[in-house]
């Protein structure tokens, strides 16, 4: 009998954020508090989960630290672990000081990753707006990073932060796992990391969607027409089926505030839909790196 599908849930644990100017009206971390309804709607059917913490210049800019969102609910992420899930590392390409803005090639990377790595082993990420270069890549590998969630395949997306645009680009990326080249990261090649990516698993998007991306595209230039019937969806999203499984592993995400409201409630639809048509295993994102490492199936 072959192995079993293999499931990884991440969960980008991004803060609720307002305007910088008015920080000390709100408190950033009270997403995390819809974490423990999670818990209890599930109890022990729960599956394990690697919280993907975020940590990177914003927070340091906001918060004070890098490691704010750990130390907001110590009991929190000590209970999670101590029930098997696994702490990650999630990050955005932003920056403060002398390069305010978008910045692709963070000076900051070592120091988030060493504030975190003082609490935790650092095994696995996700970045914000899923985006990613072939130097954060080289960055990661450089930081013993074993896992990286964070490629959409056929995904081509403009996105637009405080009147910055920059461009999100997954088109030429498989869809199953591989490790990242040395000079390209949505390729395996002949120098590839240690790292392995593993992307996040798609739906087949409906017509109108898929006429709508390739209208964005020709409106921005871009004639390719790779991947546009890829659509991503949460694990708090109400699906009408279940992801294309690839490489025997299916990996999903969502955020403590995709958990209010029906998120709950989908996620729980969900895993039932995962368990039915998959019976799969439920890993941490690090315990499929070890699961691949104990029988290799990829390419170098």
């Amino acid at each position: 009998m072959g192995t079993r599908p293999a499931v990884i849930i991440a969960c980008d644990v991004d803060p609720r954020l307002k305007d910088m100017a008015n920080r000390a009206e709100w408190n950033v971390w009270d997403v995390l508090d819809f974490i423990p309804s999670l818990e209890n709607a599930l109890g022990s059917e729960l599956p394990p989960i690697s919280w993907m913490i975020r940590s990177d210049d914003s927070m340091r800019e906001l918060t004070g630290s890098y490691t704010s969102c750990l130390t907001a609910r110590p009991g929190l992420w000590d209970r999670l672990r101590a029930r098997g899930h696994e702490l990650g590392w999630h990050f955005h390409h932003w920056s403060y000081g002398d390069h305010r803005g978008f910045d692709p090639h963070p000076a900051w990377l070592p120091d988030a990753y060493e504030a975190l790595a003082a609490h935790f082993p650092v095994r696995a990420t996700r970045t914000g707006w899923d985006y990613c270069n072939t130097n954060t890549f080289r960055a990661l590998d450089t930081l013993n990073v074993d896992i990286d969630l964070s490629a959409l395949p056929g995904y081509l997306v403009w996105v637009e932060v405080e009147s910055e645009s920059f461009m999100v680009d997954w088109r030429r990326s498989p869809y199953t796992p591989y490790h990242p080249s040395h000079d390209n990261y949505q390729r395996a090649g002949p120098h590839p990391l240690r790292l392995i990516e593993v992307p996040i698993s798609s739906f087949r998007a409906s017509t109108v969607n898929a006429v709508r991306r390739a209208g964005w595209r020709i409106i921005n230039g871009v004639w390719s027409i790779a991947g546009i019937t890829a659509k991503v969806r949460y694990l708090t999203d109400e699906w009408n089926g279940v992801p294309r499984l690839r490489g025997d592993v299916i990996a999903v995400y969502f955020h403590p505030d995709n958990l209010a409201d029906a998120g709950i409630k989908d996620f729980v639809r969900n895993i039932g839909l995962l368990r039915r048509h998959f019976d799969p295993e439920f890993l941490t994102a690090s315990g499929f790196v070890d699961r691949i490492r104990s029988a290799p199936t990829l390419s170098p």
